[in-house]
Order: structure tokens, then C-alpha cells, then sequence
């Protein structure tokens, strides 16, 4: 089927907050290696910038800096363009900050991609601030 969604336009301010800044959060991408893993199996060796239209994306967030603890509700909205610009994909969850971190870790997980082959750029908010940008390519 054919469907629409509108996106907010947003400033393109970084996000902060919580004692971190966007350029304390690094963010690595994985292919989900199953149902079921730990952050330890996410390593710099099976990192990933390419996907197939089906898998799940993991994102590993990680801070060595020192950041608060805070029971908000932080919203995850990822943003995928293709190489016009043209919005190819969109996913949102919610979670507690306290609940999105362990130990200075982070796993989130995505799974609509876009369905075409392509180079694809991915922006990552948090409460509507810009986290990061990834370059990302669907086979």
C-alpha cells in the first residue's frame, strides 16, 4: 500500500542535556546478530553501514562522560533522506532516559528501512535535537 507521514521540521539544534552533549555520544551501528544479544557482541569489528531492506539496525550509544539520572520520557525519532533529500523511512519510540542507559551504554533498535536500494542519510533526535547523522546504503 501507498501511506504519508509528516515529519516536524526541526532546527537542527545538537541535542544536550542530562550532563551530555551530542559530541560526548558516540553512535555505532550494527545488523542485529539475532533476537537476542548483549552490547558485548556489538563490537568495533562487526560494525555496519550497509543493510538489506529487512534487517533490524542496532544503535549503540556509548558516553565515558558522566551524565545524570532523570525518569523523563525521551523520544528516539529517526529520520531517513535519500540522496535527493526525499524522506525514505521514519521510526519513533519512547523510553525513560534511565531506561535508555547502562553502565554509559545505549542499544536502540530499528526496523523500517527504507524498501530501495540506495545511499541513505540517517538523522538521529532525541526530544527533537539532533543526536548524530549516519551515512547508511541499502542493498
Amino acid at each position: 500500500g501507498t501511506g504519508s507521514a509528516q515529519v516536524p521540521a526541526y532546527s537542527g539544534e545538537s541535542f544536550s542535556g542530562y550532563g551530555l552533549r551530542a559530541s560526548n555520544i558516540t553512535v555505532s551501528l550494527y545488523k542485529a546478530p539475532g533476537d537476542s544479544f548483549t552490547r558485548q557482541e556489538l563490537t568495533d569489528d562487526n560494525a555496519a553501514t550497509a543493510f538489506s531492506a529487512g534487517d533490524t539496525i542496532v544503535l549503540k550509544y556509548f558516553t565515558s562522560s558522566i551524565y545524570q539520572i532523570s525518569t523523563d520520557r525521551i523520544t528516539t525519532l529517526i529520520v531517513i533522506r535519500d540522496a535527493e533529500g526525499k524522506l525514505a523511512a521514519v521510526d519513533v519510540w519512547a523510553r525513560t532516559w534511565d531506561e535508555m542507559w547502562d553502565s554509559g551504554y545505549c542499544l536502540e533498535h530499528m526496523t523500517k528501512l527504507p524498501k530501495v536500494s540506495g545511499e541513505y542519510t540517517m538523522t538521529i533526535y532525541l526530544n527533537g535535537k539532533v543526536l548524530t547523522e549516519k551515512a547508511i546504503t541499502i542493498r
